[in-house]
């Protein structure tokens, strides 16, 4: 399953796919990220989980990764191309999973990838004295989320048997707060027929998440005014659902950041 919201629209953000691959027998492509995907946007891929398949390769940017499976703790910067694929020997289903941190790039993520500047950032670099060469810089992006001060954590849970559709969870942001999905788990169904999701529309923006992918909680930092939450099946299954939000101050940084403008003083 692929997202289906273009990755360019989120300036600041950790999101989890979720893959129900069909493989064949040899290999298969299971995503494939582009540098017209990401436009000005990078990502920090930060890991990648899959099943029943040989081998994993990994291309990030012009290099290529081959691995064994597992759940791969990972920190990929990518600025050209993101792609997955998965060697099988015989035909298999594999439930897979991709988190990573979308963002747009300060001054020092630009100085430490080797990507070109404006004049308006070269002028900055030369007049703050911006440098990489201590490491200090760029920030993790772990550390820039921390610039969004909680005033609240909460986790709410759906539990129970549905056959069509069930509505999980509304959740709202006031006008002085930002509403920031944590993380979002799923029971596992009982095996791949049962195709039960959670349809997620933060904002204007909708995915889904595959139940049978996850069985575990996913990570995310997606901030919104507002998200609701809906689980949707093809036949009755029961099982337990899980979203861990917060809540966040709404300052002028956190506000800027969101709309993507990036401080090179802070970052």
């Amino acid at each position: 399953m692929i997202y289906d919201f273009p990755i360019s629209r989120l300036n600041f953000a950790m999101v989890t796919e979720t893959h129900l691959a069909s493989l064949h027998a040899g290999l298969n492509i299971i995503r494939d990220i582009s540098k017209k995907e990401l436009a000005s946007n990078l990502l920090c891929v930060r890991s990648v989980y899959a099943e029943n398949a040989d081998r994993a390769y990994i291309r990030a940017n012009y290099t290529e990764y081959s691995t064994t499976l597992g759940e791969l703790d990972l920190r990929l910067f990518i600025k050209d191309q993101f792609r997955l694929s998965l060697v099988s020997s015989a035909v298999a289903t594999a439930p897979v999973r991709i988190s990573y941190w979308i963002f747009k790039p300060t001054i020092a993520d630009k100085l430490l990838l080797q990507l070109p500047l404006t004049e308006e950032e070269e002028s900055l670099r030369e007049e703050e004295e911006i440098s990489v060469e201590d490491g200090s810089l760029p920030l993790s992006l772990e550390r820039r989320s921390e610039f969004f001060k909680e005033v609240s954590r909460y986790t709410v849970c759906y539990e129970g048997t549905f056959d069509a559709t069930a509505s999980l969870i509304a959740e709202y942001a006031t006008a002085n707060e930002v509403l920031v999905l944590r993380s979002l788990y799923m029971e596992k169904p009982p095996d791949e027929t049962y195709i039960t999701d959670a349809v997620i529309r933060a904002d204007d923006i909708e995915f889904n998440v595959r139940a049978y992918c996850l069985g575990t909680a996913a990570p995310f930092f997606l901030p919104c005014s507002k998200l609701l939450i809906t689980l949707t099946t093809n036949k009755s299954v029961t099982l337990k659902a899980c979203a861990t939000f917060s809540k966040v101050r709404k300052t002028k940084f956190v506000d800027d950041f969101l709309n993507g403008v990036v401080s090179p003083y802070v970052l």
